[in-house]
Order: structure tokens, then C-alpha cells, then sequence
């Protein structure tokens, strides 16, 4: 166990928020998390207690008072007696340490040709946090190959085993982060399969996949993929589209892609005849929310950090922006606050000195403006502590 006092967060929050939290916690077992929270109990840590993954899906607006705790339980372990796959039914059972790092994960799976989160490549944080935001992307989600969860509440010490449907999986969301919220992941299980099952039907992966493979995308022989060849691809693609949380601090999407009804979404299609609308199956749409912040404006807009300019406003419309974006081209503005980045504006950065403020009000702009200009209500991804 690894205690720390008066700790800064810089590396443990992939926004580069330099704040301090009165104590941090990092726990090797779930029998090390139970003395953590016996010690809470008897005043030798300080309460509140705060559990946090990877911290590539939160935003630290200012120095925590209470202890912040992140797992580093990092076991990988079969869970039957066999090679990789049962006889009958060609699944692997694995039970994972919350603290496992998700690509970590992921690279292994694609390595030993085990079918299931291929399409989750390269999305940072942990193997826990990962379940409490039910990670997702080009088509896919975590909950998909989830069949049990441990975990073990904060508040008294309990630990109990929640199969699948008790975790309350929903787009970006799950029951850890309401009725749950209490209760820090331990391990969980997995079940990945033997057989091809490649879902490459999502934005242009299969078309970056058939160019990897050197054929046309509608005649490309799928049961020839490897878990590997998807892997690659989706590496590929989030490599060109979204930054380096190592050189650019973000938390990657900001924001989820919002639901609307089919009349609204019609009256959008009277402006943008091209507005990318994905019918579900209760009759709303799902609309990309990239879509919407870049139309009304915001990508590759950025703003100086409060300490280099007090004064600088957040653009209140579609113009004001553009002009600010103008400002930055002309070499009026300096680079060092927050920003929607210039290939993917679903993307907050901070370009080098953004406080917390600077990232919140920038966001809250965004969302102002899509509300305005749409009647779209955007719900942030990213949890503020």
C-alpha cells in the first residue's frame, strides 16, 4: 500500500491538472482497500473518499480535501484450467484486477486471438473505470463481453459479486455511477470468444481495414480478420484523430452523442440535409455531438489560460468565434489555455497553462451554444471531483 500526503494529482489525471489532494491512496489487494477504509473509519485518513481510475475521464477542479484512492490490483488469471477455450463453447473466462491498464488488456487479447474488445483499443484508464463509464466505441461497448463485477463498498467494508444485469450497463453509464457510486471495482470477469466475430460496420473502420488488407471494403473476406487486424485499425484511426494525452491533456470525448426525436431531427435536416442521425430502437435518434459542436463553430478554437489573460471572454456566438479563431491565425492570440482540438472539436484540451476554470467555462460555452443552435441539450462524459 502506497499512502502520500499533500499529494499532487499531475500524473494521475490525463488534463494535466496540477492540484493537490490531502492524501492518496494506491492499494495492491481488495484486503489492503478494506484497511484503507478501516483507517478512514478511525480518523487516520481523511474523509471524503474518492475512487479514481486511470484519470482520462474526469477533470479535477481544484485541490481535493479528502483521500483519493486508485487501485492497483493488476492480476490476469484464467478462471478455468485450460489453454484459452473451452471445448464446447469456444469462450475464455478471465477475471482482471481493476488496475489493470484497459489497453494493456486489450493488446493481450488481440495477441492471443481472443475475440471481444478488439474495437476498445487504445481508449485510456483502467480495467475499472472502464466499467463504471462502460467504456465504448465504433460500435462496441465493454458491457458486451462483461460477466461479473466485484466490488467492494466504501462505506462499510462489504464486498459482493454483481453479475451483468445488476450493473445497470447504459450508453457512457452504468450503476457505479448512481445507485452503485459507493462501491470501488476489484476485479472483473470477462468472457471473450474463439470464433471471428469482427464488428467493423461502424464510421470508416472497415474502409481503414480493407486498406490495411489491400481489398475492396465489400469484399473483404472476414473470417479471414485476426482480433489483431481490428486492433490495428482502430489504433490506426484514434491516432489520426485524437491527441496524445502524453503531449495534449484531455480526457478524450467531452461530451456523449445526445438523443433526439425524429421531429427534431427533422428540423434539422431542413438546414443540414447531412446531419448524421442514427435511429435506435425507441424511436429516438442518436446525433454525434462532434457534429454539432462543429457546426456551430468550435473546432480548432482556443483561448488563452486565465493566468496569461484575465480579460479574454469566452465567444458567445457562432461568430464570435470564427473571429477568435481568426485572432489565432493571425498570431493575436497565444496558445496556452483551453481549446476544442483542431481534428476532433468533441475533444477539450489544454494547451499548457488551461486552469480547471478555463476547461469548465470553455465547456460550458460549447454547450450553450449547441442548445442554442439546435435545442440539443449536451451532457458532459467527463466527471468534475
Amino acid at each position: 500500500m502506497d499512502i502520500r500526503r499533500n499529494y499532487s494529482l499531475l500524473e494521475h489525471n490525463t488534463f494535466g491538472m496540477d492540484v493537490y489532494a490531502d492524501c492518496y491512496v494506491e492499494y495492491g489487494s481488495p484486503h489492503e482497500l478494506l484497511q484503507v477504509i478501516e483507517m478512514a473509519a478511525k480518523g487516520d485518513l481523511p474523509y471524503p473518499l474518492e475512487h479514481i481510475g486511470g484519470g482520462s475521464n474526469i477533470l479535477f477542479t481544484g485541490n481535493f480535501h479528502g483521500t483519493i484512492l486508485k487501485s492497483g490490483i493488476r492480476d490476469m488469471d484464467y478462471i478455468e484450467n485450460m489453454e484459452f477455450f473451452s471445448e464446447d463453447c469456444g469462450v475464455c473466462r478471465m477475471r482482471i484486477g481493476a488496475g489493470v491498464v484497459w489497453d494493456d488488456l486489450c493488446r493481450y487479447c488481440a495477441e492471443n486471438d481472443m475475440w471481444g474488445i478488439e474495437n476498445l483499443a487504445l481508449i485510456p484508464g483502467q480495467v475499472g473505470g472502464a466499467i463504471v463509464q462502460n467504456i465504448g466505441a465504433y460500435g462496441a461497448e465493454i458491457a458486451g463481453t462483461v460477466e461479473s463485477v466485484e466490488a467492494v463498498s466504501l462505506a462499510t467494508g462489504e464486498t459482493k459479486i454483481f453479475d451483468r444485469a445488476s450493473c445497470g450497463f447504459g450508453y457512457r453509464d452504468s450503476a457505479f455511477k448512481h445507485e452503485l457510486a459507493g462501491w470501488a471495482v476489484t476485479y472483473v470477469v470477462f468472457r471473450f470468444h474463439e470464433k471471428s466475430e469482427p464488428d467493423i460496420n461502424y464510421g470508416e473502420l472497415r474502409k481503414v481495414l480493407s486498406g490495411m488488407k489491400g481489398c475492396i471494403a465489400d469484399e473483404m473476406d472476414l473470417d479471414s480478420l485476426t482480433p489483431m487486424d481490428v486492433r490495428n485499425a482502430v489504433v490506426k484511426i484514434r491516432r489520426s484523430k485524437l491527441p496524445d494525452p502524453a503531449v495534449l491533456g484531455s480526457a478524450g470525448s467531452f461530451f456523449k452523442n445526445p438523443l433526439a426525436d425524429a421531429s427534431l431531427v427533422d428540423r434539422i435536416r431542413l438546414e443540414y440535409p447531412d446531419v448524421p442521425a442514427f435511429a435506435g430502437k425507441d424511436g429516438a435518434y442518436k446525433l454525434s455531438a462532434a457534429w454539432l459542436i462543429d457546426k456551430c463553430g468550435w473546432k480548432g478554437y482556443n483561448r488563452p489560460a486565465s493566468a496569461v489573460s484575465e480579460n479574454e471572454s469566452i465567444p458567445e456566438s457562432v461568430k464570435d468565434v470564427e473571429n477568435a479563431k481568426s485572432e489565432k491565425q493571425a498570431g493575436q492570440v497565444e496558445l496556452s489555455g483551453a481549446g476544442c482540438y483542431e481534428k476532433q472539436p468533441l475533444v477539450i484540451v489544454n494547451n499548457g497553462n488551461a486552469e480547471p476554470s478555463d476547461i469548465m467555462q470553455l465547456a460550458d460555452a460549447v454547450r450553450d451554444s449547441v442548445k442554442r443552435k439546435f435545442g440539443i441539450e449536451l451532457v458532459p462524459e467527463v466527471k468534475y471531483i
